[in-house]
């Protein structure tokens, strides 16, 4: 009867010879390259951390502006400071309930603190004196959180 054709196009050949070459490949001594070098990474991270967390103790933080840049001959650091408020999820929903207007403004949906809200509220207490006791109560409650960044940039590179 009839005869049944097949085409085949060329990268299905090039896939077939490549699976040929590697016929030939250890797996296992691949497996064990890849956790050598996973482990070299872990052990290169853990000491970047620690000369970093090194670099931010002994640097002065510098009162004008949260950007520091410290320069080397291979590397340019920027070292910048933030700060970040939390509040538990407990004690936010216990503001709400208590000054509900307030908390409109100062918390998200999820009641995350709004920072620029919160130091919007503290430099304009003058103007709305009804905001000066909840705002207490909030600064108690809030834990300020600092955290500094380290990024790497080439040495010589220009700031944009």
């Amino acid at each position: 009867m009839g005869e049944k054709t097949f085409l085949i196009k060329e990268k299905t050949i090039n896939g077939l010879k490549e699976m040929k070459k590697n016929e030939n490949v250890d797996y296992g001594k691949l497996a064990d390259k890849i956790a050598e070098l996973k482990e070299m990474e872990d052990k290169l991270k853990a000491r970047r951390v620690e000369l970093q967390k090194k670099l931010t103790e002994q640097l002065p933080r510098p009162l004008d502006k949260a950007t520091l840049y410290v320069e080397g001959s291979k590397a340019k650091l920027k070292v910048s400071w933030t700060e970040s408020y939390k509040i538990s999820q407990k004690e936010a929903k216990i503001f709400a309930e208590r000054y509900p207007r307030v908390a409109q403004k100062v918390f998200s949906i999820t009641y995350k603190p709004k920072k620029s809200s919160i130091s919007t509220m503290e430099r304009t207490i003058k103007d709305a004196p009804e905001y000066e006791k909840p705002l207490l109560e909030l600064k108690q409650i809030i834990k300020i959180e600092e955290d500094v960044r380290v990024s790497i940039e080439k040495a010589g590179e220009k700031d944009e």
